[in-house]
């Protein structure tokens, strides 16, 4: 159970550092990592039918307060 949790906190780390690398760490948001997210999840937890339930809660803080973002997902297999 715990290896696939430990498999999506690397698959986050891995995006922010492929993205980071490849464009600019300005690039890296808390908006991608939470379409990175999902796209892991429904493909991970929904080819292979596991009673998981995730949920994770993704914050930014902008360069203002205005400018902060704040996304949960949540996922319930």
């Amino acid at each position: 159970r715990y290896s696939e949790f430990e498999n999506l906190r690397k698959a986050g780390i891995q995006h922010a550092d492929v993205k980071g690398m490849m464009y600019s760490r300005e690039d890296v948001t808390a908006r991608s990592l939470a379409n990175g997210y999902s796209q892991i999840l429904g493909t991970l937890f929904s080819q292979e039918m596991k009673p998981y339930e995730v949920e994770l809660l993704l914050a930014q803080v902008g360069e203002t307060p205005e400018r902060n973002e704040l996304y949960r997902i949540s996922f319930d297999g």
